[in-house]
């Protein structure tokens, strides 16, 4: 190999290694450049993708704030135990009876157990509970009783 480039011409030496530089540099483009450019510009794309979605995250949080604010003010407490108001619930609900039991664990807790109730019926007590006297059911079975869409449920409340 070196015998060739003695014999080359001065010219086609300086030919060679224009040659050779000017390989060297599309290959550099091709292989390095280009590819690092490319992630760069795909990189800058995903930050900011990122900062938007955290922007719209931020003010969909503060809309939320602001929704849950207005939609649960705090219910004084009228020194009502909260058994007398799940009785006046499950009346109003349709829902005592003999086949219903209140278990008072404390003044801020209920056990509360039905038998063969409307499933629709059921679920609209618990849901009024919580949108309105912000009880909250920290354990709830509900069980299929033998009629269609009537369950058996243990439900328990605290305040």
């Amino acid at each position: 190999m070196n015998a060739w480039w003695q014999n080359l011409n001065p010219s086609e030496k300086r030919l060679m290694l224009l040659g050779s530089i000017a390989i060297g540099l599309t290959l550099l483009w091709l292989f390095v450049l280009k590819p690092a450019y490319r992630y760069y510009s795909d990189l800058q794309w995903d930050v900011n993708a990122a900062k938007e979605v955290q922007s719209k995250l931020q003010q969909n949080r503060n809309k939320i704030q602001a929704f849950n604010q207005q939609a649960n003010p705090q219910v004084p407490d009228d020194g009502q135990s909260l058994q007398s108001l799940v009785l006046n619930e499950l009346r109003q609900f349709q829902l005592a009876g003999s086949d219903t039991a209140t278990e008072d664990k404390d003044k801020n807790a209920v056990e509360l157990k039905l038998s063969n109730k409307p499933f629709d019926s059921v679920i609209q007590l618990v849901g009024k509970l919580e949108s309105q006297y912000q009880v909250h059911a920290t354990s709830m079975t509900l069980t299929p009783a033998r009629e269609a869409g009537r369950v058996d449920a243990q439900i328990a409340l605290q305040r």
